[in-house]
């Protein structure tokens, strides 16, 4: 079986829930990625994606230089361990309704980010290939 850490996106890229909106803007552009872990010391707080910077902060007409991450943030997050199966990353995806899911080593720190296009890259499992389809059409 596929163990997550196969596949996720290691060493994720933090940000401090107290950076501002622009700042987070700017570190997504430098890394060219779409999301990011909210946290201090390599423990999660929250997460953040691009989506979250246009539906509650610039949508909102907030000042991006002056709302935090953690004002826009999701609290809180989905984890696994960078040891479990792709099959137990599927069933959580479609079991809290994520797209992303934030990976832990057994030390509680973030090692990676699982997303569902990491796992369209894996084709040995029917049940994986299942959950990801029924995310996908949710979102399409």
């Amino acid at each position: 079986m596929t163990k997550i850490n196969e596949l996720m996106t290691a060493q994720p890229h933090l940000i401090n829930p107290e950076s501002t909106m622009r700042e987070a803007a700017k570190k997504m552009r430098e890394f060219d990625c779409g999301c990011l872990v909210a946290g201090r010391n390599d423990k999660p707080e929250g997460m953040l994606t691009d989506r979250d910077i246009v539906i509650w902060g610039l949508a909102e007409d907030h000042d991006p230089d002056q709302v935090t991450v953690s004002d826009i943030m999701t609290p809180g997050v989905i984890a696994c361990y960078e040891d479990q199966t792709i099959e137990n990353a599927a069933d959580m995806m479609a079991d809290r309704d994520v797209r992303r899911l934030v990976i832990l080593n057994r030390k509680e720190k973030v090692v990676g980010v699982l997303s569902i296009a990491d796992m369209v890259k894996c084709s040995d499992s029917e049940a994986i290939n299942d959950n990801i389809i029924h995310h996908l059409f949710k979102y399409a």
